[in-house]
């Protein structure tokens, strides 16, 4: 049997694969020193253990890389702990009460905050300092990074991001619908993986057919990679389906309206998309739908099925939070919760005769998402053309 490496050697394993994430990241020198600065700050504070939640929410506020800010936040080592909080305290007392602490008031204080009298005055004093003393270390710091970024964008450029140039003309559209459309967007292809796994599965054979499609997006950004791509989109949000149309001009080969996948036949199509709709439905439900779906594929058509595997632990758990959040904000209409295993739903395709490939889709996110890839064969007898949606 091999050796483990040592604890030391594990830690600098890790720490190098972040660096290398980072440098082939996809992120300006600017974006660079902006998250080292802030994630500097958030190493000061004395909120030691709670780094993670408070950079992923403020990294999701200002819209910086959470790898980049968390890796800085981890200023806050062991040795340097004591450091920075009596920077921190110094700089906080100073503010307050216009004279530094001596050195032994300072340890008095930082090894017995209770006998400082009031608690909220002592945390008061030092969340504040460590606020402005972590900012004076962050911007030398946060310059150097991006300084450094830059020289090294300089000498090792990346090559051209078709799909991310894409999305941003995307997300561009939705600025004329609304700023929480166009946030929306921009923050879903910034965030989730299923985008450029997309964009590996193609060339698209039209009649393309996104079911509970929302906004459109993920339609205009197939057509943006695929040029003369057309399609049609349908959603029960009428809301969504209006903020559809009103981009649909930028793309003249895609349509939408509004149905209802549980009660609507689905149009015969060569490439049907299905993506995060199948578990607001009842399990009776979402077998009609997997078997109407799987029957109204063209001979050579392909599903695209992204479902919440409801076998993933943890992760599923993550998942039903964050839709039950949705949902409470409205951002999504469903009628219920279900979320079963993705082996039962291949299953279930197997079943109707689509050769089924699954592949996860939660990269860098903490949820429980797996696309589903089922083929129908060319040599299957064509199935009874649907009606048009309504």
């Amino acid at each position: 049997m091999g050796s483990h490496p040592s604890a030391p050697k594990r830690t600098w394993q890790h720490l190098t694969r972040a660096v290398l994430r980072i440098l082939t990241a996809r992120v300006t020198p600017t974006g660079v020193g902006w998250a080292v600065f802030v994630g500097v700050i958030i190493g000061t504070t004395p909120f030691i253990g709670l780094q993670l939640p408070i950079t992923l929410v403020i990294c999701a506020l200002l819209r910086l890389n959470p790898a980049i800010t968390y890796l800085a936040a981890n200023i806050s080592l062991p040795p340097v702990i004591p450091l920075l909080a009596y920077g921190s305290i110094q700089t906080g007392y100073g503010l307050l009460h216009h004279r530094f602490l001596s050195y032994d008031e300072a340890m008095l204080l930082v090894q017995d905050p209770w006998s400082w009298g009031k608690a909220w005055t002592f945390g008061r004093t030092w969340v504040l300092g460590s606020i402005i003393f972590g900012a004076a270390l962050g911007t030398p710091l946060g310059l150097i990074a991006g300084m450094g970024m830059f020289l090294y964008r300089r000498r090792h450029p990346l090559p051209n991001d078709l799909v991310g140039d894409a999305m941003a003309r995307v997300a561009r559209h939705f600025k004329s619908v609304s700023r929480f459309s166009h946030g929306y967007v921009q923050g879903k292809f910034r965030h989730d993986p299923i985008y450029r796994q997309l964009a590996t599965l193609g060339p698209f054979v039209g009649p393309v057919v996104d079911a509970g499609c929302g906004r459109g997006h993920t339609g205009f950004l197939l057509s943006e990679l695929q040029a003369g791509l057309e399609g049609l989109g349908f959603d029960w949000d009428a809301d969504k389906i209006r903020a559809a149309k009103s981009v649909a001009a930028a793309y003249p080969g895609w349509h939408f309206v509004v149905a209802d996948m549980a009660l609507d036949e689905f149009p015969s199509s060569r490439t049907l998309l299905m993506l995060d709709v199948l578990h607001y439905h009842s399990l009776a439900t979402q077998e009609s739908i997997l078997a109407r779906a799987a029957e109204s594929l063209l001979p050579g058509g392909r599903l695209l099925l992204r479902e919440v595997d409801g076998a993933r632990g943890l992760r599923t758990h993550i998942t039903r939070w964050q839709e039950q959040l949705g949902r409470s904000f409205g951002i999504n209409l469903g009628r219920t919760l279900v979320f079963r295993p993705t082996t039962e739903i291949r299953a279930r395709l197997e079943q109707a005769g689509l050769r089924v490939t699954t592949i996860d889709s939660f990269d860098g996110t903490p949820l429980a998402n797996v696309l589903l890839i089922a083929e129908k064969s060319a040599a299957d007898v064509p199935p009874t053309t649907s009606p048009a949606l309504p």
